[in-house]
């Protein structure tokens, strides 16, 4: 969900993004809860989870390799990223 918030931070998304959350999400096999909540930010639902409600979420021994998955998908070229490998 943090991901996808950060995807939407400049207030547009692109559908190749949404597509590449929407593969991320099957890929990484998230709950039925995370991939409603994460089209729930996706669409602009008034009743999203906050971006500080995700992020309180993560446990302390999962921050560094949060911040490294963000980094390696949320960038300008996001839709393109896995060309780009």
């Amino acid at each position: 969900m943090l991901i996808t918030h950060m995807a939407c931070a400049d207030g547009q998304i692109h559908s190749e993004e949404a597509k590449a959350l929407r593969d991320l999400g099957q890929n990484s096999k998230m709950g039925t809860h995370t991939i409603e909540e994460m089209e729930k930010i996706l669409a602009k639902d008034e009743n999203f989870i906050s971006i500080e409600d995700v992020a309180r979420q993560i446990k302390p021994g999962e921050k560094i390799e949060t911040m490294r998955q963000i980094l390696a998908r949320v960038h300008p070229s996001f839709y393109s990223s896995k060309k780009d490998k």
